[in-house]
């Protein structure tokens, strides 16, 4: 009794053995019939090793508000979801976000967002290419970091951990390579760009 309960598992079969009227039409009858499947590891959203273009961090706004102080400041940044609401500049030499979190959150637990907040500050550099998507538009507007890492505690403003960021480009999602990549949650990451 094929596949019913009790039954032995079945090793894996090509995909044309499971109907062959259906898929021999369409994959043809060159292959043997008892080959494995194949299920290829799907493509990582860590930075591309291989370049084709350059890379580009790209930085997600948090919010509407944030992406009208990127465009209206001239500048990149990020919020205190990390639970850090102070100058990190202003911490003890040789002091982590780690022990900095504890002192000024403490009960907060480190997570991803305490993670981006250290590339932001820690990885970014003047000279370094950004990208913002423009989710309206399906595109992405391009600028180059020409700040130091900076913070501002002015009332009413989303973007505390801040770069400036001078603006003078555009992009299609298409560019980026593969376009799924912009898919990726965070708010802060890195894309090959191939124009």
């Amino acid at each position: 009794m094929a596949g019913g309960r009790g039954a032995a598992p079945q090793p894996p079969v090509r995909v044309a053995a499971q109907d062959p009227a259906f898929y021999r039409p369409v994959f043809g009858d060159d292959d043997p019939d008892d080959l494995p499947y194949v299920w290829p590891a799907p493509p990582s959203l860590e930075s591309p090793a291989r370049t084709h273009g350059r890379l580009v961090w790209v930085v997600r706004p948090e919010s509407p508000q944030a992406l009208g102080e990127f465009l209206t400041d001239g500048v990149v940044g990020l919020g205190t979801a990390s639970g850090i609401d102070v100058d990190v500049r202003g911490a003890a030499e040789g002091t982590t976000l780690r022990e900095l979190l504890k002192e000024v959150s403490p009960g907060k637990r480190p997570g991803k967002d305490l993670r981006v907040l250290d590339t932001f500050v820690h990885e970014l550099s003047p000279g370094d290419e950004v990208a913002v998507p423009v989710e309206r538009e399906g595109a992405l507007l391009l600028g180059e970091v020409v700040g130091e890492y900076g913070f501002t505690s002015g009332k009413g403003v989303s973007v505390r951990h801040r770069r400036a960021v001078r603006w003078g480009g555009r992009a299609e999602r298409d560019d980026v390579s593969p376009p799924a990549l912009l898919q990726d949650p965070r708010h802060l990451f890195r894309v090959d760009l191939a124009v």
